[in-house]
């Protein structure tokens, strides 16, 4: 998780913001992700040097829209992380502050909604390189094409 999230957030915090969304920022959870890592005796993850800022409001998009979506799922991995004895204090930290981010999913949808110009096809494009920074960071092959992804879930939601 580290791997994914700890660069990821690097860029969020490099990159521009619309000024449209006010001082509206949805939760990290790299400060508590790197709490976990040394509750678990890992090494810290650096962010890649190389990582460019999100230059546009759809690669912003787009990389929310994996971000905040992962919320839900954290609940559901909170849950299995307390069964093995860790918790919100030790080890998970990470997950109680994702799981406790659904409200940052609604803000966010609340702002693609106010969006009166949405590059569909760019959102679309930055939400699949961020799966596919996911998969590599977990250890996964990354589709190479957007026919492994399912974008009409994003199309749907905006």
């Amino acid at each position: 998780m580290a791997k994914f999230r700890l660069p990821v957030e690097h860029r969020l915090d490099l990159s521009r913001w619309p000024e449209a969304w006010g001082p509206w920022r949805p939760r990290m959870i790299g400060h508590v992700l790197r709490q976990d890592l040394l509750d678990l005796g890992l090494p810290d993850v650096e962010p890649a040097a190389a990582l460019p800022k999100m230059r546009t409001e759809a690669e912003l998009l787009g990389t929310l829209y994996v971000l905040l979506g992962s919320n839900l799922g954290a609940q559901i991995l909170q849950k299995r992380a307390n069964a093995i004895g860790l918790s919100d204090c030790h080890g998970a930290r990470h997950l109680a502050v994702q799981a406790s981010g659904l409200d940052d999913w609604r803000a966010f949808t609340a702002r693609l909604d106010q969006v009166e110009h949405i590059d569909i096809e760019a959102t679309i494009e930055a939400s699949l390189a961020t799966f596919r920074e996911a998969e590599l960071a977990f250890g996964a092959s990354a589709p190479t094409s957007a026919a492994h992804a399912r974008p009409e879930r994003l199309a749907d939601a905006v």
